[in-house]
């Protein structure tokens, strides 16, 4: 059974199109994404709403790339959200669950033999 947060399919394309620097190209991704959640916990402390946007945005095309689709929409919507943001704590909420959606990511591209 497949699972609704990843696109398996996407990941195989990623992995063939790539070939041998497809490892490197997750690795690079993976340290991009803990920098860019710490950045944007930063970001929203600050209340710079603006970086924390930015931030996302930069994120979701790799991670749709990668077929983590609820991470994307997740980080869509955060995007959207840090555009009008006037307070920190929703926006900080929403960073929580993209940390936990990138845990599970890396669990399944572990499991996917990543």
């Amino acid at each position: 059974m497949s699972d609704p947060e990843f696109d398996d399919e996407a990941l195989a394309e990623l992995r063939e199109d790539l070939e041998d620097e497809f490892d490197t190209f997750v690795a690079t991704f993976l340290n991009a994404l803990d920098e860019g959640v710490a950045a944007m916990l930063r970001a929203a402390a600050d209340a710079d709403f603006a970086s924390v946007s930015e931030t996302a945005h930069g994120l979701k095309g790799t991670a749709g790339y990668l077929g983590a689709v609820a991470l994307v929409t997740r980080l869509t919507e955060l995007q959207r959200d840090a555009r009008d943001a006037t307070d920190a704590t929703s926006i900080q909420a929403q960073i929580d669950a993209i940390t936990a959606l990138s845990s599970r990511l890396r669990d399944h591209l572990s499991s996917a033999g990543t």
